[in-house]
């Protein structure tokens, strides 16, 4: 389906979201929104995937907020959920093993986005040179 701005027949950025990336990281935006209501409404004036599509094209491109296409939410939209996602830890990235494994045997993999949404977990069995052959 896509966002709003390319059913409405607008050109999508490369930074933006694909459907399949998109579905991995709604529940998470969404648990978050449902957390932290809006003041213009429980669903704000605009769609979170295109506040998410904004700070991607932020990200990717350097440009400055105020030089955000007109095809995106406005400035103001975008730097409150950046701000947001950034003072509460949202944005966090964090890859690699689970340092404080609690079950032995197994390593921990996170694959996230820039703004540190899960999109994809690996759980794997973990090698221990002490145990040769058995």
């Amino acid at each position: 389906m896509g966002s709003q701005r390319a059913v409405r027949g607008g050109k999508p950025y490369a930074s933006d979201l694909s459907d399949e990336r998109w579905a991995l990281i709604e529940p998470v935006v969404t648990a978050w929104k449902a957390a932290h209501p809006s003041v213009s409404g429980p669903q704000g004036r605009y769609e979170m995937r295109e506040i998410v599509n904004a700070i991607l094209f932020q990200s990717r491109t350097g440009c400055q907020w105020s030089l955000l296409p007109h095809g995106l939410p406005p400035r103001s939209a975008v730097m409150y959920y950046y701000t947001a996602w950034r003072k509460d830890g949202t944005d966090k990235a964090t890859t690699g093993r689970d340092a404080a494994k609690k079950v032995p045997g197994r390593t921990r993999g996170l694959a996230v986005d820039v703004l540190g949404l899960v999109i994809a977990v690996v759980v794997s069995g973990s090698f221990d040179p002490r145990q040769r052959h058995r």
